[in-house]
């Protein structure tokens, strides 16, 4: 990155160490949120160098992982509000309606009990509230994960067809600068072959046969 002009914090680097596959969603949160940062000033670079094919390919490697982690994370919530959020709310709404039918019978003497049992029957339409709120939340994820699949997608498909552009241009440049350098250098026609030193023994031997 630095090769590239962009300088990154301890912090940031750090952040770019977290995983994002994990369980914390806060954590990968922080993560995804630093990844997007240099996905922006690899936004910026690409364009400025035209379309530069190297940091083509390292921005849409970034892109396709940030994506896909982001995807994981979305598909981590949903597991979480089905097997923890819902099952957890339902206990909480168990204890609570138990908890309202003894301050019910306690409140029937005592009218001290009053301001409690108000308060249980608070706890359960705020409960009921946030079951509704969780299963809305699940469906708009459920939405959200549609489109980032699209994303995806393209994103895919993006980085494999940059990759092969790298690759071709990369062969293109070995491939020209070998040839350019075999044709820089000059020809050099070989000097013809007399063989003198022959004619001349050829010259003496035939005086000699005379």
């Amino acid at each position: 990155m630095k090769s590239e002009g962009i300088d990154l914090s301890r912090d940031v680097l750090e952040g770019l160490l977290e995983t994002v596959t994990g369980d914390d969603t806060l954590k990968s949160i922080v993560a995804l949120k630093n990844v997007h940062q240099v996905l922006d000033k690899l936004q910026g670079i690409l364009k400025e160098k035209n379309e530069n094919i190297i940091i083509a390919k390292k921005y849409y490697g970034i892109f396709l992982l940030a994506t896909q982690s982001y995807l994981h994370q979305l598909e981590t919530f949903v597991g979480k509000i089905d097997t923890y959020y819902l099952p957890k709310l339902k206990d909480i709404r168990k204890e609570n309606a138990a908890l309202i039918a003894r301050t019910q019978a306690l409140a029937n003497s005592d009218p001290a009990y009053a301001n409690n049992l108000n308060a249980q029957r608070l706890n359960e339409k705020t409960a009921q509230k946030y079951e509704q709120l969780l299963l809305q939340q699940k469906n708009r994820l459920a939405e959200r994960m549609k489109v980032t699949n699209r994303i995806l997608s393209l994103a895919l498909n993006t980085y494999e067809t940059v990759s092969l552009a790298y690759n071709l241009s990369e062969m293109l440049k070995d491939g020209i600068s070998g040839y350019e350098g075999l044709m820089s250098l000059p020809l050099i026609e070989p000097v013809y072959f007399e063989n003198r030193e022959m004619a001349e023994k050829f010259s003496e031997l035939t005086k000699k046969l005379e």
